[in-house]
């Protein structure tokens, strides 16, 4: 649960979360909330490299409007626009 995220009680989440850091190397994730989550980015070549048909689904999965003859070069730029927050 810890690690998909899910809401467990904080007593918990901490415990889990210091046993995963010792215990395993499942993820580099940070567990608690006191630790920032890594940047990531992404470069307009690295989206069009995921293909037209990907990038419209993920215009689509953030509501992002787009002409429907949109090139790949465009829908990236598009998407690399938007502000992404961790969850």
């Amino acid at each position: 649960m810890l690690l998909c995220g899910l809401p467990i009680p904080a007593g918990l989440r901490d415990k889990a979360a210091k046993w995963l850091e010792k215990m395993t190397e499942e993820t580099n994730a940070p567990l608690r909330e006191e630790d920032k989550y890594p940047e990531i980015s992404l470069d307009e070549q690295q989206l069009v490299s995921m293909g037209l048909d990907n990038l419209k689904k993920m215009a689509d999965d953030w509501d992002l409007e787009y002409p429907e003859d949109v090139t790949a070069e465009q829908l990236a730029a598009i998407l690399l626009q938007q502000s992404v927050t961790p969850f």
